[in-house]
Formats: structure tokens, C-alpha cells, sequence
């Protein structure tokens, strides 16, 4: 392959340490206090890699962003993407109200 040509398909794609868009992830909405929130899978591996997975609840931008965090054991699928979408909207308001700020969070890059 061409330089050329190897420059034209990384072009458009994240470089490493690059924040994520939202068409790069798959995310879920939920309402919460009449507040909407996107949530992410974070991604952010454990020691107990398939076994538990954490949660990104985002709302805002710029200054105005804030960011919680949260982990869950996943029932049905061990695959991060697979079980977020599996979980209900009740199970994902739950799981917001159980979040932490994402000062205190490594998945967060501890900053809200």
C-alpha cells in the first residue's frame, strides 16, 4: 500500500488518546430530573474484565458538562456494548442514581 493511500484511510479515524464522538460509541438516553443524559459504555477495564463494566453518564457541553460514573455486573451477555443495550430504561435510571461524580472515577479521567 501507498503512503498515499495509507493516509487517506487513517484520515477520518480517532488517533490514540483522542476523545470519542458519540457516533463512535453506541449510547442510550435517559431523562432524569428533566435532565437528559447520554450514557456510554466507559470501556475502562478491570480486573474482573468480564464481570463487571462501567457506565459513562454524560449531559451538557463545554463548561456546562457534567459527568457521573458507575459499574455494574452484567446478567445476560458478558460483551460491554451488548449489555448496555440490554438493560431496560429502569435499570439504567438506577444505575444513574447509584453514579458517582466523574471526579472520582479513572474512566472519567477524574474531571466532571
Amino acid at each position: 500500500m501507498m503512503p498515499s493511500q495509507c493516509s487517506r484511510m487513517t484520515a477520518n479515524r480517532p488517533r490514540s488518546g483522542a476523545k470519542y464522538k458519540e457516533v463512535d460509541m453506541p449510547a442510550r438516553r435517559i431523562i432524569v430530573d428533566g435532565q437528559e443524559w447520554q450514557v456510554f459504555p466507559s470501556g475502562f477495564l478491570t480486573q474482573y474484565v468480564g464481570d463487571e463494566f462501567g457506565l459513562i453518564f454524560v449531559t451538557g457541553t463545554g463548561a456546562d458538562r457534567s459527568v457521573r460514573v458507575t459499574r455494574y455486573s452484567p446478567v445476560g451477555t458478558r460483551a460491554r456494548e451488548q449489555s448496555l443495550a440490554e438493560l431496560d430504561h429502569t435499570q439504567l435510571i438506577d444505575l444513574f442514581r447509584m453514579s458517582q461524580p466523574g471526579a472520582r472515577s479513572p474512566e472519567a479521567g477524574y474531571r466532571t
